[in-house]
């Protein structure tokens, strides 16, 4: 069952806005990776030129990031507890590390992934190894190649954004046809009731557009000032409120209204507006409150909050983009163990690595 204004949920918002207000402005869960670069070992014994070597990851992208997040209504970034930025935190400059949220240290996401997907590994044969591993039995590719991609790819990020009000980057449609072919293929009555609870949650979603502005390309030191100015502004403030108000589906229609006028009195009223290009994105937000006689859906959705579904792809390549032409100081975001005590500096002759 569906329900649109359900006011037991009205009354989990009040509670929400009133005792949480700090809690109200927009954040977006991190993707895995935005690149990484080259290194060099400085300090390595017999080469005073540093030994080469090669980093996945680095932290020194992040507030490029934020930066272009900000724009957009969105005051922080949320960094999952397995995502490898997350250690690198602490070493991000003061001004940028404030809009950073380090969540899920205690790993609640692993045991709600378990509880939500259980009956549904049992009947199939999957086995979650891990964040980032399954076992597999090889008795039905697809079905078992769906249940991987929603263990793996698909729910932690959304069960993330679930628990800590984020917005986040997920495939729907990919979501929806793996959840299909579960559709078609489980038959215990426990795996059939736990994938209804998944449809119930999926199915309430419908796409949505909404004003959108990217920063132009423009100078590190234009970005900050940009940076700093969306920090500061009342009306960007209240931009962010309002796009945190996009998961609840019952406020959604007066926020969708007053973002894109705010959106638009930004742009046309800022002194940075140089700097901005006003543009529309199409997001996918709920728009009812999935509603069942079951404790674990109503655990997962105690105020009524239903994660907006946002493509992050522009905001990632233009965030790269600023990086790679900043080249700012490398952040490790982790060391092997021959790299301690050495000094560990970009090398930018070499291609960035995505």
């Amino acid at each position: 069952m569906l329900l649109s204004s359900s006011s037991t949920f009205k009354k989990g918002t009040a509670r929400l806005l009133a005792e949480k207000p700090e809690e109200m402005y927009a954040a977006v869960l991190l993707p895995q990776a935005l690149g990484g670069r080259h290194v060099r070992r400085m300090g390595a014994a017999d080469d005073p030129n540093g030994q080469r070597a090669w980093y996945a990851h680095d932290a020194s992208s992040l507030p490029f990031m934020v930066e272009e997040l900000i724009g957009q209504g969105v005051t922080f970034l949320a960094i999952d507890a397995n995502s490898p930025y997350f250690g690198a935190v602490k070493d991000v400059p003061d001004t940028y590390r404030r809009r950073l949220l380090r969540i899920d240290k205690d790993n609640k996401c692993s045991s709600q992934i378990q509880a939500v997907m259980g009956p549904i590994m049992d009947e199939t044969g999957v086995e979650l190894d891990g964040p980032f591993s399954v076992s597999l039995r090889g008795k039905n590719k697809e079905v078992e190649d769906a249940v991987a991609l929603l263990l793996l790819r698909d729910l932690r990020p959304y069960l993330l954004a679930l628990e800590h009000a984020l917005q986040v980057d997920v495939d729907l449609d990919a979501i929806r046809a793996n959840l299909s072919v579960l559709d078609r293929h489980l038959s215990s009555s426990d795996a059939r009731a736990h994938l209804a609870m998944l449809n119930l949650i999926f199915g309430a979603y419908e796409k949505r557009p909404v004003s959108d502005f990217a920063l132009a390309p423009a100078s590190p030191a234009q970005r900050a000032e940009a940076f700093q100015h969306f920090v500061e502004d009342a009306e960007c403030k209240e931009l962010s409120r309002q796009r945190k108000l996009f998961g609840f589906p019952a406020l959604l229609e007066g926020a969708l209204l007053k973002f894109d006028r705010l959106m638009e009195n930004i742009v046309s009223s800022s002194p940075l507006r140089h700097l901005f290009t006003l543009g529309t994105k199409t997001i996918e937000t709920a728009t009812t409150v999935p509603q069942a006689d079951a404790k674990l859906l109503e655990s997962l959705i105690p105020e009524g909050y239903l994660p907006p579904i946002i493509s992050l792809d522009g905001v990632r390549e233009r965030a790269k983009a600023a990086w790679r032409r900043a080249k700012p100081p490398f952040i490790p975001t982790f060391r092997h163990k021959h790299d301690e005590g050495v000094d560990l500096v970009a090398d930018d002759e070499q291609p960035p690595i995505d």
